[in-house]
């Protein structure tokens, strides 16, 4: 019943009208995961049940895992999963269709800037590093070469923190 309720809604399914097959074979779901294992995706499929001692209708979720032959399906996705024979201990779904596909343009970074990004967080982390190793100068000339490899790590790591964060400022304050 829910799926074919998420099925009817124009909103969830982008207008159209499509069939299920009835005793829990197809379900209507949305993309959850993706990418993490090859050819496997998340769905979460929606249920809606009667329950007459409250007298409404309560929601449910589940997640399965679907096979994806083509690592086609994004995160958002709006796919019907029909169950199979099993594929692996957790996958017994695959993907029938995809009724509504979310945009994919959000999902391919473009080389050239993240090279850029990547340049600027590696030279804005040396500048930081040196920053903070010149500060921390004077109190590593008391200490002992184990304790001096230990601050030095946790130097570089605050580093690289600060780096990142100064960057992904800038680039928020650039695309303002």
């Amino acid at each position: 019943m829910s799926s074919v309720w998420n099925l009817l809604n124009p909103v969830r399914n982008g207008g159209q009208t499509l069939k299920l097959l009835d005793s829990g074979r197809e379900f209507f779901g949305t993309v959850i995961k993706h990418g993490i294992n090859d050819k496997t995706v998340t769905v979460r499929v929606d249920h809606k049940f009667w329950v007459p001692k409250y007298k409404e209708y309560q929601s449910s979720q589940k997640k399965y895992q679907v096979h994806d032959e083509e690592n086609f399906c994004v995160i958002g996705d709006k796919v019907v999963i029909r169950s199979c024979m099993p594929l692996s201990p957790t996958k017994h779904y695959f993907v029938r269709n995809i009724v509504k596909p979310f945009s994919r343009d959000e999902f391919k970074p473009q080389k050239d800037q993240k090279k850029e990004l990547d340049e600027n967080v590696k030279q804005e982390y040396e500048k930081v590093y040196k920053e903070l190793l010149e500060g921390e100068r004077i109190r590593l000339s008391t200490k002992k070469r184990k304790e001096e490899l230990i601050i030095k790590a946790q130097l570089k790591a605050r580093a690289l923190q600060k780096a990142i964060a100064i960057k992904k400022s800038f680039h928020l304050e650039k695309n303002i």
